[in-house]
Order: structure tokens, then sequence, then C-alpha cells
């Protein structure tokens, strides 16, 4: 049921994007751009490690991430920019106790992220141009060790890449490959949890 709320949730916001990009827009040429991506990530620190118990042991592992994008240009070089994305992952376990049979399994999850950043083009030259990007959000989704991320809770980004234009007569549409550090906040019970992951994108944007 979760899969497929998701599933309705990015086909929404497809179906917002395609008509505002088919509509002339009244603001200026290129004023909104969109975008759509998928790519894979890993996580980084403790929160990822095999933590290994008397019985049982477990580890928790990232895996393919897909999102879209809506950016308001300010300027060619500033954008203010709203993303929704999707990151799924897996917690692998074995269990062992000397007189119960051995047996492992897995559990799948999901993080759902909105983020609110800024886009800032620092280079340019002919259809090649890089960009910095940072914010934050929120995330939910429940994993962790000890169940430490659960419910809703708060992330920041920071990330940069290239966009690789297709039109030699403007920016878009245009490749966009790039890559991003989200560090996880969680004051759960009074105590902050915190985890780090990276994550790599390519995708589309028009």
């Amino acid at each position: 049921m979760r899969r497929r709320g998701l599933l309705c949730l990015f086909a929404v916001v497809l179906g917002w994007i395609a008509p505002a990009r088919i509509m002339p827009s009244t603001s200026g040429p290129d004023r909104w751009v969109f975008g759509v991506y998928a790519g894979w990530s890993r996580g980084l620190g403790w929160e990822f490690d095999w933590h290994y118990r008397s019985s049982i042991s477990d580890r928790t592992s990232l895996q393919l991430h897909f999102g879209a994008y809506a950016r308001y240009e300010i300027s060619r070089l500033l954008g203010v920019q709203v993303d929704l994305n999707y990151q799924s992952g897996l917690n692998e376990w074995t269990f062992s106790y000397w007189n119960w049979p051995k047996t492992s399994g897995d559990d799948r999850f999901g993080i759902t992220a909105l983020s609110l950043q800024g886009v800032v083009h620092v280079y340019q030259i002919k259809r090649l141009r890089a960009y910095l990007q940072g914010g934050g959000g929120f995330s939910a989704g429940s994993w962790g060790e000890y169940g430490g991320f659960s419910g809703t809770y708060y992330h920041l980004l920071a990330g940069a890449g290239i966009k690789i234009g297709i039109s030699a007569q403007d920016s878009h549409p245009a490749l966009n490959l790039g890559g991003s550090l989200l560090h996880l906040i969680n004051p759960l019970y009074g105590v902050v949890r915190t985890a780090d992951y990276v994550r790599f994108q390519v995708g589309f944007e028009f």
C-alpha cells in the first residue's frame, strides 16, 4: 500500500509538471524548470555497518532512489527548487543461537524526502553548466538500529553536479549528473539521532 501511494504521489507531480511546461509562460522564457531523476545511494557511518549481538546480527543498506523537482529561476545563476525523493533500502539480518537453526532474511523499507533547496550555477561553457545546491526539509520512513528513525524527521542536504544541454540554442532540455550528501536528524525522546548518506543521480531537466 505504501509503494502504491508513493507511485500515485509521483504521478500527481508529473501530471502537474507536464502541462506547466507545455503551456506558454507569462513570466519569461525558462523561468520554471522541471526535472526527473534516478540513481543509487550509499550509507556512511555506524547506522549502515553490521551490528553484532549475541543472537542477531543485522545491517542496513540503501538501494535505488528516484525523484522529481520544480525550480523557479530567479536569474540565470540562482534558483529556488522543491524536490521530492523516494529512497529504497534493505535491512539484512541473521539469527544464530546455540540450540536453534540458523536463519537469515531481509526487510525492505523506504524513505520519502521533501526538500527546499537553493541552486547556484557557478560555471558555464557552451552546453556545460556546473552547479552547487543546498537546503533542507523533512523525511519520513521507519528504519535504523533499535528503531532509531521513525515517523517524520529532518534532513540537511548539500550537493553539486553538471548539466549537459541537448540543444545548442538553449540550456534546456539537459542531462543532469550530480551527487549530494544528506544528513538526517531525528530528535527521538530527547536524544538526537543522526545518519549520513550520499546520493548519486542521473536525470533529465526540461
